[in-house]
C-alpha cells in the first residue's frame, strides 16, 4: 500500500521554476510548506497572465471573490498559534507524538464533495501567489512521502484506500497533508512575492509558457498568509456548495442574508437555520456521523455580537485536525466550519471560531463569535 501515491499523479520530476525577488526575512519562521509537480517546457512569455473565471482556473475567480467580499487586510493569527519554527527540523517532529487513530467506522464520503473540499484549499494556495504552484506540488508530494509510514503504522492492519477520497482514512491523511504543506510553505523566509510560473490559461498563452506572478498587496506580510488561506478556502467551499461543483448541486445550501448591526430574534433564528442547513449537507455527503448547532445568542457584553457553538462527531478530518493542532499551526482542515465562515462572509458578517477537540477524541467543537 503506497499511501504517498498522490491525488494528482505519479512521483514528480525534480524540476524547479525560475524565481526572482525572493522575500528573505530571516532564518526563523512562524509557519510551514508542501506539493507534486508537472514537467514544463522551458519557454518564457513576458505577457501578464489573464486567468479565466472558472473555479478550476482559480486565480481571477478567487481574487475577484475576495474583492467582492470586501477583503482588504487579513489579521495576523493569534499569538498562541504564531509559534516560531527553527527551519524544518522541528516541524518534522510532528508525528513523534501523533494523535490516536480513529478506530470507529466513519461514513463514506461523496467523492465530488471531497474533491470540492480539497480543490478549495489548493485553489486558495494558488490565489495567494506566495509560491509557484509547480513548486508547491513538489513540496506537497515530499510532505506526504515523509508522513506516510508513520500514518500507515497507526492504522495497521487497516490500510487506507490510496487515491480514493471517499475513504475517510485516506481523506483524513491527504487533507492533513495539503494543509500542513501549505502552512509549512508559508513560513517566513520561504515565500516569494514575485516569481515566474507556468501559464495555465491556454486562451491567453501557449501551453508551457511562463508568466510573471505577483503576490496581492493585502498579503505581502507572510504573517497574513495563513489567515488569507483560511478565508479564501472558506469562500471557495461555500461558493462550490452554493453554485454547484463539476456538475453536482448540493440541495439545502442556505442563501446569503443581509447581516444587521443589531441582530434581531429573526436574524438569530436565520443564522441557526443556515448553520444547520450546512451541517445537513456535510452529513448527507458523509463528512461526519452527526453534528448540531447550539442556541444562537446575543453576547451579554456586546449586543452587536452573536455567539453559538457547533458540535460534531466522527468527522472525516478527525485525525488530521488533531495532528495539525498538535503542531500549533495557524489553520486547519476543518471544512464544515470553513463552509459556515464562507456563508457568513457572503452575508456581510465578520467573525471567527475557536476549535476544541472533545475529551474523548470522538469529535470537535467550534465556538463562534460573529457580528
Amino acid at each position: 500500500m503506497n499511501i504517498m501515491s498522490p491525488l494528482e499523479g505519479p512521483k514528480p520530476l525534480q524540476v524547479r521554476s525560475r524565481k526572482f525577488e525572493a522575500s528573505r526575512t530571516g532564518i526563523r519562521s512562524n509557519f510551514s510548506t508542501v506539493g507534486s509537480p508537472c514537467p514544463y517546457q522551458q519557454q518564457k512569455s513576458s505577457k501578464p497572465r489573464e486567468v479565466p473565471s472558472s473555479f478550476r482556473a482559480t486565480r481571477r475567480s478567487m481574487m475577484t471573490s475576495m474583492v467582492v467580499a470586501g477583503l482588504v487586510v487579513v489579521p495576523c493569527p493569534p499569538p498562541s498559534l504564531a509559534r516560531d519554527w527553527v527551519g524544518e527540523a522541528q516541524f518534522a517532529l510532528g508525528l513523534a507524538n501523533p494523535p490516536s487513530p480513529v478506530r470507529f467506522p466513519r461514513p463514506t464520503l461523496d467523492t465530488k464533495f471531497a474533491v470540492l473540499l480539497m480543490r478549495s484549499g489548493y485553489a486558495a494556495v494558488d490565489a495567494l501567489n506566495f509560491t509557484p504552484m509547480e513548486d508547491f506540488q513538489v513540496d506537497f508530494w515530499k510532505f506526504r512521502a515523509a508522513e506516510q509510514e508513520g500514518y500507515k503504522s497507526l492504522y495497521d492492519p487497516l490500510a487506507p484506500k490510496v487515491g480514493d477520497l471517499s475513504d475517510p482514512i485516506y481523506f483524513d491523511f491527504i487533507s492533513f497533508s495539503q494543509v500542513g504543506a501549505a502552512m509549512r510553505t508559508m513560513r517566513s523566509g520561504a515565500t516569494l512575492t514575485d516569481f515566474e510560473e507556468v501559464c495555465e490559461d491556454t486562451d491567453v498563452c501557449e501551453e508551457g509558457q511562463h508568466t510573471v506572478v505577483h503576490r496581492p498587496k493585502a498579503f505581502q506580510d507572510d504573517a497574513s498568509l495563513p489567515g488569507g488561506w483560511k478565508i479564501v478556502t472558506a469562500d471557495n467551499v461555500y461558493r462550490g456548495l452554493h453554485e454547484g461543483f463539476r456538475g453536482e448541486t448540493f440541495d439545502g445550501v442556505p442563501e446569503p442574508f443581509a447581516a444587521k448591526a443589531a441582530p434581531t430574534a429573526e436574524e438569530l433564528a436565520r443564522v441557526r437555520r443556515g448553520v444547520e442547513a450546512i451541517l445537513a449537507v456535510f452529513k448527507k455527503k458523509g463528512f461526519f456521523i452527526r453534528a448540531e448547532c447550539g442556541d444562537v445568542l446575543v453576547d451579554a457584553k456586546d449586543p452587536s455580537i452573536i455567539t453559538f457553538t457547533v458540535s460534531s462527531e466522527g468527522a472525516a478530518n478527525l485525525w488530521g485536525l488533531q495532528a495539525l493542532q498538535r503542531r500549533a499551526l495557524p489553520a486547519y482542515n476543518v471544512y464544515d466550519a470553513l463552509a459556515i465562515l464562507g456563508w457568513l462572509r457572503a452575508s456581510g458578517a465578520s467573525g471567527d471560531f475557536e476549535l476544541e477537540i472533545k475529551p474523548d477524541g470522538t469529535g470537535y467543537v467550534t465556538k463562534w463569535s460573529i457580528r
